[in-house]
């Protein structure tokens, strides 16, 4: 008895910080990946460390804390199924969590231990399916996807920041932008179509980038059914050559 007690002291002093003692049964943690129903191309959550007080954790030294993540899960084979994962210090008491699926797992199981200590809230339990962000997955409603992704009803910033503009009308305003701000060696944009559920896309300008953007309209209609009535199919996000894509911009467009 002696000895246990004597050895829980130990791992207590282990894991002192700055004075504090770090409590991980009162870790906080939140974030979107603790949901692994909601595909995205690297799910993420995040570990506040807390002490045994109750407060958080500002600083603490690598030396002093061992986070350790086991994910486990299995594909359509029975095998284990191939995922990446990530541990970021962010050197203020908290760390991200990140992993990301290349393939269609089942009985999907993740558990983080804080100094060889489980942490239930970052437990993590699902049968599955669960999809890589790469899948043409099963399309939900953007409503259906905002509700299970716990998108709050409205943004504020972006509500007022729009204030002044109730209603815009892009057949009247895309020729005044393109004027605008098509400068060859200055200036570029790039105009996005969402057309049943492809996306299409039509760049002005000498250097245009926009991965990022398109990238993220891809993802999302792989899983989203932007507008209903719409038959299933495999979705597809065009880029290059510009060639390619003018028959299809004529159409929209007109011209």
């Amino acid at each position: 008895m002696h000895r246990l007690v004597l050895a829980l002291a130990l791992n207590l002093i282990a894991i002192t910080s700055g004075g504090q003692i770090i409590d991980p049964s009162k870790t906080i943690v939140w974030g979107p990946g603790l949901f692994p129903e909601i595909v995205m191309r690297s799910r993420y959550f995040f570990l506040q460390l807390v002490d045994s007080n109750g407060n958080n954790i500002t600083e603490v030294e690598e030396k002093n804390i061992d986070i350790k993540v086991v994910i486990n899960s299995e594909n359509s084979g029975g095998h284990s199924c191939r995922i990446w994962q990530q541990k970021l210090n962010c050197r203020d008491g908290s760390f991200i969590i990140r992993y990301r699926l290349y393939e269609t797992c089942y009985n999907f199981h993740v558990i983080v231990t804080i100094n060889n200590q489980t942490i239930p809230k970052a437990a993590i339990h699902a049968e599955g399916p669960i999809y890589e962000e790469e899948c043409d997955c099963p399309k939900l409603s953007i409503h259906e996807w905002l509700h299970n992704s716990k998108c709050p009803s409205n943004y504020s910033q972006i509500s007022n920041d729009l204030r002044e503009f109730p209603q815009i009308n892009f057949d009247k305003m895309r020729n005044k932008i393109i004027k605008e701000f098509s400068r060859p060696q200055s200036v570029s944009l790039c105009h996005y179509v969402i057309k049943k559920n492809k996306i299409y896309r039509k760049c002005y300008g000498d250097h245009t980038g926009f991965k990022g953007t398109g990238h993220l309209w891809g993802s999302r209609a792989r899983c989203i059914q932007y507008f209903r009535g719409v038959p299933q199919r495999i979705r597809e996000i065009l880029f290059s050559p510009r060639t390619t894509l003018r028959n299809h911009l004529s159409k929209i467009w007109g011209g």
